[in-house]
């Protein structure tokens, strides 16, 4: 197959997996050179396969913002037994089967042939499929990774965005390498938000159950100034320094002040997930879903009292 074809190939199917993808809620899919994100992770076991493309392999990162809880929650009004069958995981089944029928839309629209490889990688997959997500988003220019509180930040949606899986498919990548997208967070803001991470977890430990960020500060009784921050943020990071809960709210409170102080009081309003997405992407309790599909259709799905 000549190169000029491959190239038309790789545009139409980039193109049509997005619009596919974005269909299901998955909006924010963004094309990149594999190559390029594996030379921002130093783990050789977390990077992406390059097919036969030394310079430029096509990659996609699938993620979403606020578009993706709707058509859930449709999806099984509409199917209430996939909540109560087929796994402990309905939300994480629901986006595969959508990555999947993406997937396959967009090759066959694109006259993709088929033995062309493609591989789907999703955020929890364990090793040696893991992706380093957050340094994906980053190296697409998707998202900016915030280590003090090891959130992505979306220039538009601030930290209310999920990163979902990697393709990798064997056509060749965007010739074009994306700047680095800034941070959002203003400067005075990540001494606060590792402050607080730091007092969530255990000692010695990280987010990812690693060493502490350096950023961690030692002394937790030492609250940074909040000079540099307006009002709203500044309201929110002392109710953030105030006592703890205890439970998924500690964890929530930083994705708060990161979306108030990136993207302002109404533009966080407008970005953040509801309430009901909220409480189900943080606890997994599946009495969020049972009050989505209704009592009468949970027990009709042999759901459990």
């Amino acid at each position: 197959m000549d190169q000029q074809r491959v190239n038309s190939i790789a545009t139409r199917f980039t193109a049509a997996l997005q619009r596919h993808l974005a269909a299901r809620g998955l909006d924010l899919a963004t094309p990149f050179a594999v190559q390029r994100y594996n030379a921002a992770v130093a783990d050789t076991a977390m990077r992406l396969p390059t097919f036969s493309h030394p310079s430029s392999t096509l990659g996609v990162l699938v993620a979403n913002s606020r578009a993706l809880w709707p058509r859930f929650t449709a999806y099984i009004r509409r199917d209430p037994a996939h909540v109560t069958r087929g796994g402990p995981h309905p939300f994480d089944r629901f986006v595969a089967l959508a990555v999947d029928e993406s997937l396959a839309l967009a090759r066959a629209e694109a006259g993709v042939p088929e033995d062309v490889v493609a591989e789907v990688r999703g955020y929890q997959d364990p090793p040696p499929k893991m992706v380093a997500m957050q340094r994906l988003a980053h190296a697409a220019g998707l998202a900016h990774f915030d280590q003090a509180c090891f959130l992505s930040v979306h220039a538009e949606f601030g930290p209310w965005i999920a990163l979902r899986a990697a393709i990798v498919i064997d056509l060749p990548g965007p010739p074009d390498t994306p700047a680095d997208p800034p941070n959002p967070v203003p400067a005075a803001l990540p001494a606060h938000l590792a402050r607080h991470l730091a007092r969530l977890l255990p000692a010695g430990t990280s987010y990812h159950a690693k060493p502490v960020p350096a950023a961690a500060p030692s002394n937790l009784d030492t609250v940074p100034p909040l000079d540099g921050l307006d009002a709203p943020t500044r309201a929110l990071v002392e109710q953030m320094h105030g006592p703890l809960h205890g439970d998924w709210r500690d964890w929530l409170i930083m994705r708060d002040v990161a979306a108030v102080a990136s993207l302002g009081g109404e533009g966080a309003r407008k970005a953040r997930y509801e309430d009901e997405a909220v409480e189900y992407h943080y606890t997994k309790e599946s009495h969020v879903l049972r009050g989505i599909i209704g009592e009468e259709a949970w027990r009709a799905a042999g759901g459990a009292a």
